[in-house]
């Protein structure tokens, strides 16, 4: 594999996970990691297959999609709001439109519409490789995602977590910046990291996820020009190199257990995590 991993850690050229050599089908990644994070870039510098992705931003910008008329009408009917006209640099529209998908489940009909199209498929053992890009910052969320695809025909040793770690307070100031076309209320922001570092903690300490989650667990160091280096290439693009990753766990093998992470390893992730939850990490 070609990172620094909590064994060994060693100069990088570009920096990609492959999951034992670029599978095809069958691989189902849990995307973990609190809004601005940058979830969405490093999927596509350092991940190396191809799959689909479930991402809830996307899904989001279909529901105030004017050429989603039926959508539109639906919000309409039962809210009382023209999400046409909804501003997604507006952290209370942004705030109304998570409401809006979580309750009427925008998101699960997605997920759930392309795991029932499957069930046609005449090869069961070329699954789709597929992402999902929710944050993670709930057990009850992971849970449901992992009973969807192994009901679908994932195996478990094919689910795998990737937890992208940038600090709070980045992720803070990376949300204020409008380029991103969304700007997330802060108190959902902090909480969605706050949940997801409890999640991996669990993860970490007690393994309770390897019940149904048997494939590769990742943490992925994301503050830049520290923990990585983008490299613009003279040909056009860009890649990772030099990346900081720490890897928990490989397909089919035991997880690493929580008092052999490397210390220096802990001292990141919990200078990275919200203040509210650092304690739980312990003392270092």
């Amino acid at each position: 594999m070609n990172f620094k991993t909590f064994i060994k850690e060693e100069e990088l050229n570009e920096v990609l996970i492959t999951f034992n050599n670029r599978p095809r089908f069958n691989q189902v990644v849990l995307l973990a990691g609190g809004a601005g994070s940058g979830k969405g870039f490093m999927t596509n510098k350092i991940l190396g297959i191809d799959a689909k992705t479930f991402d809830v931003d996307q899904i989001k910008s279909q529901i105030i999609n004017p050429g989603t008329v039926k959508i539109n009408k639906a919000v309409m009917d039962k809210y009382g709001i023209d999400v046409t006209k909804m501003n997604l640099t507006n952290p209370d529209d942004v705030k109304m439109l998570h409401q809006i998908n979580d309750e009427m489940g925008y998101s699960k009909k997605v997920q759930d519409n392309f795991f029932k199209d499957l069930e046609h498929l005449a090869k069961k053992d070329m699954l789709p490789n597929c992402i999902f890009d929710t944050t993670m910052k709930s057990e009850k969320k992971i849970m449901e995602i992992v009973h969807t695809v192994q009901m679908a025909g994932y195996k478990r040793e094919n689910i795998h977590i990737i937890w992208i770690m940038t600090p709070s307070k980045v992720a803070v100031k990376q949300n204020r910046d409008v380029s991103r076309g969304r700007i997330v209320p802060e108190d959902i922001l902090l909480d969605t990291h706050k949940g997801v570092a409890q999640n991996m903690l669990d993860l970490m300490k007690n393994s309770s996820f390897q019940e149904h989650i048997d494939g590769y667990v990742y943490v992925i160091f994301n503050q830049a020009y520290v923990d990585n280096t983008l490299v613009f290439s003279k040909f056009g693009g860009s890649y990772v190199k030099d990346a900081l990753i720490l890897e928990l766990k490989r397909r089919n093998k035991k997880q690493i257990p929580f008092s052999d992470i490397a210390t220096h390893f802990l001292r990141k992730i919990k200078k990275y995590v919200p203040k509210e939850v650092r304690s739980a990490w312990g003392k270092f």
